[in-house]
């Protein structure tokens, strides 16, 4: 009786001891298809290895970020963003995922190729919105995501998603703060382009959003999936 007592306390200890080991196994690869991922510890260097950093155009500032590190912060007034002199994403399947604090209406994000922009996503009446191609109506008048009211104040986590199944069908989901919140569907040939904008500018229309920024991942060819999403905010928050 002692012997199986004592076994039954040895794997009762394994089990209880092993618990964050199994939880580490279980969880998802989130460096996956992981193409950029900028930390903003007073650079925009992609810790990425072998991936291009960031140029940082008009001087955007730093200040204190999430969990006590530092995070990029962008002003309308000083028209600040970043230029990566690749997309990020060559074509329709991607992950864009940031934590923003601050948050105003204007541009977050877009790639570009000369007067060809596509991908443009940013906030208007403090509602996210996205276009497939670079109209600006496009942008302020259709595909719009629908979602509760956010505060703004505080740090979210926002992921965009784009899954496309052919040249032309594209299924983009809205994620914020782990939670799938909406989707919709667009029809746009993919092509090539050749810089990846955040912040700035959009054709000199729609201002650049005051924001705070941390944690900007890039996913190249590779959509993360509703479980994924949740975990890596829960894994950041």
């Amino acid at each position: 009786m002692k012997k199986v007592y004592y076994l039954f306390a040895m794997l009762v200890a394994i089990s209880l001891t092993g618990c964050k080991k199994i939880d580490e196994w279980l969880a998802p690869d989130l460096s996956e298809g992981l193409y950029a991922y900028y930390t903003f510890e007073g650079n925009a260097n992609n810790t990425v290895k072998g991936a291009p950093k960031a140029q940082q155009i008009n001087a955007p500032k730093y200040t204190d970020g999430l969990k006590g590190t530092k995070a990029i912060k962008f002003s309308t007034k000083d028209n600040n963003y970043l230029s990566v002199t690749e997309a990020m994403i060559d074509g329709g399947t991607f992950t864009v995922s940031f934590w923003v604090n601050n948050l105003g209406d204007g541009h977050i994000f877009h790639i570009e190729k000369g007067n060809s922009a596509r991908y443009v996503f940013g906030v208007v009446g403090g509602f996210f919105r996205m276009a497939l191609e670079g109209s600006i109506y496009d942008v302020y008048v259709k595909n719009t995501f629908a979602h509760e009211s956010l505060d703004y104040s505080s740090w979210n986590m926002i992921t965009i998603t784009s899954t496309c199944s052919d040249e032309y069908s594209h299924e983009l989901k809205l994620y914020i703060n782990g939670e799938h919140v909406d989707l919709c569907t667009l029809r746009s040939r993919t092509a090539e382009h050749e810089k990846f904008i955040f912040g700035g500018k959009f054709h000199d229309i729609w201002q650049t959003s005051n924001m705070i920024v941390d944690n900007l991942r890039i996913y190249n060819d590779k959509a993360l999936s509703d479980d994924e999403v949740e975990y890596l905010y829960e894994k950041e928050k």
